[in-house]
């Protein structure tokens, strides 16, 4: 065989391993949307009647209400929960490891929530999350951007575990805590002309960066509550609000 046919057929044989894989790599990750209201694991509440697994990305569709009530809890790469549309949590734990995108509402039971934990690289959305336990906490345990159009308003808490930074660059309201594993590894970074409203504590654990351009930085407890200095002393924007001292 000649080195021009060599060359052809091993260029033919590469292409077609790539396309393969590739095949198998789109079987493998499957965007799934909710049908109707129901119980994640009925066959009846997703189209096609596949109940979504780890690696597949979830759409709970506007109008519908899908819970967590015969489950220990979920994993999924993506979690896409549309304007009008419900996902209650319950008391499962739950873990997104790619995009979390609210326009709805997530939220979980009143008594005994759990951790929503995320390991993705995007959050978004302009609806709610409502973790509803003070000791819960949407915990994050990557580098994180919240996209520029998100108006989250999330009830509860935000945890960074060390070694990663969130980096907003949206409008997010956050009733709890904001607080982090570590004091120089857990990093919270208000970008150009973004917005953070923070209820209570904010990083009593962690480092906060806020002086991008046209960034703010709200402080609204209702009560005594800390001002955090952040990296170099420095705010663009600082309000102060609610009640108490600040």
């Amino acid at each position: 065989m000649g080195n021009s046919k060599k060359r052809t057929f091993l260029f033919t044989f590469l292409t077609s391993i790539i396309i393969f894989f590739s095949f198998q790599l789109t079987l493998s990750q499957s965007t799934i949307y909710s049908a109707q209201t129901g119980d994640w694991q009925s066959v009846s509440t997703w189209g096609g009647g596949v109940i979504p697994g780890p690696s597949d990305s979830v759409v709970i569709s506007s109008g519908h209400r899908v819970s967590l009530a015969t489950t220990a809890g979920e994993s999924m790469v993506s979690l896409v929960i549309e304007a009008g549309a419900v996902f209650d949590a319950q008391n499962k734990t739950m873990a997104v490891t790619g995009r979390l995108i609210v326009d709805g509402t997530y939220t979980s039971d009143m008594v005994a929530a759990k951790d929503l934990s995320f390991s993705g690289d995007t959050i978004g959305g302009s609806g709610t999350i409502a973790l509803n336990d003070a000791a819960s906490s949407l915990n994050i345990s990557s580098n994180t951007i919240i996209i520029p159009s998100t108006r989250l308003h999330l009830l509860g808490n935000i945890y960074i575990q060390n070694g990663y930074s969130v980096t907003n660059q949206g409008r997010l309201i956050v009733s709890g805590n904001i607080d982090g594993e570590d004091a120089a590894g857990s990093v919270w970074i208000n970008d150009t002309d973004a917005a953070l409203e923070i209820g209570d504590t904010l990083l009593d654990e962690g480092l906060l960066i806020a002086s991008a351009s046209g960034n703010t930085i709200i402080y609204n407890h209702q009560g005594p509550q800390s001002v955090k200095t952040p990296l170099a002393s420095t705010y663009y924007n600082l309000i102060i609000s609610g009640t108490g001292s600040k």
